[in-house]
């Protein structure tokens, strides 16, 4: 894990139950808004810079807002249209070679590269695409969700305990190692699984019935949340076996990690970074606090520090990216 340079204020640091002063990184925040939108998600970015998600937007002829996917780098947006008739288009992973992965709502899983869309031939949705174009997502073929992971055109259902329903991938690393969440009973109680090369292994959780990992790297080091013995829910990391990511009161969610072990996710009513043992408030920090940021929702990191997510910017629906200075 790396630490961040050019620090001040204040930060926390987590060592065995402990919370003291630290410095905070520095960071530039920008925005990300697309002409005459009403709601964005900002759910990717790669090492190159490339951003992208997908954003809501009323449609010309029709009485109701479209949502469709965009790619975002160096200050420009780019809208990528729709890859079918129905005006719906939602991206959620990008991998370093800018191939986007997706779908569209009711339909077919789709990648998008360089202005061109591929229909990946099966209902559902891709989460996360690797270096070598393996994907995890959600089929919908069978009327319940179901997590798959597909590559060279080859299409593998993750399995669960027998006689229950769904399952959902979030992200797979370049080692085909996929994350994601199994229903274990009828009862719907839901356990993180790790899933390589069709085994399945149920992670468990740390004391409460549910939980779920959604990222992982490539050193095979993943995060998520779980629920606790008195239902909290808690920042989790699974490094072969599952913890708290750090022991503080309140509720928190890890969404990503990057390459170094750096985490995000959401803390209460705010957003946090966790790095090497630091953790630093997101929303507090002075370039948010003082440009009317609020409310920011971090979705993922890369291995440059950066992290996207959606927020509010005086008010209003936008993303952001967040650079270390």
């Amino acid at each position: 894990m790396h630490t961040l340079r050019n620090l001040f204020a204040s930060a926390l640091v987590v060592a065995s139950g402990l919370v003291s002063a630290a410095p905070t990184p520095r960071y530039t925040i920008t925005e990300i808004a697309a002409p005459n939108m009403t709601w964005i998600e900002v759910t990717a970015v790669n090492n190159r810079g490339d951003v992208a998600g997908y954003f809501r937007s009323p449609q010309p002829g029709v009485t109701f807002e479209a949502e469709q996917g965009f790619l975002w780098n160096n200050g420009s947006l780019t809208p990528l249209g729709f890859p079918t008739a129905i005006r719906d288009s939602r991206i959620f992973g990008i991998n370093d070679k800018g191939v986007l992965v997706g779908g569209v709502g009711g339909g077919n899983a789709f990648t998008w590269q360089d202005g061109a869309w591929q229909d990946l031939g099966f209902k559902g949705e891709g989460r996360s695409i690797n270096k070598s174009g393996g994907i995890a997502g959600i089929s919908h073929m069978t009327g319940f969700p179901r997590g798959f992971f597909y590559s060279n055109g080859v299409f593998w259902e993750i399995g669960m305990p027998t006689g229950f329903l769904q399952s959902s991938a979030f992200s797979v690393n370049d080692k085909n190692i996929v994350v994601g969440m199994m229903e274990i009973n009828s009862i719907g109680r839901r356990h993180s699984f790790v899933w390589q090369g069709g085994t399945l292994t149920d992670v468990g959780t740390i004391g409460g019935p549910d939980s779920q990992l959604n990222s992982i790297n490539n050193h095979g080091y993943a995060v998520g949340y779980s629920f606790d013995r008195d239902f909290g829910i808690s920042a989790v990391q699974w490094d072969g076996d599952l913890s708290r990511l750090f022991d503080l009161p309140g509720t928190h969610v890890a969404t990503s990690v990057n390459e170094h072990g750096d985490a995000v996710g959401t803390i209460d009513s705010g957003a946090f970074l966790y790095d090497s043992g630091v953790l630093t408030r997101l929303d507090q920090l002075p370039d948010v606090v003082n440009n009317g940021w609020s409310g920011l929702v971090p979705s993922a990191i890369n291995d440059r520090g950066w992290i996207v997510g959606r927020a509010f910017h005086n008010g209003q629906p936008r993303g952001f990216v967040l650079m270390p200075k």
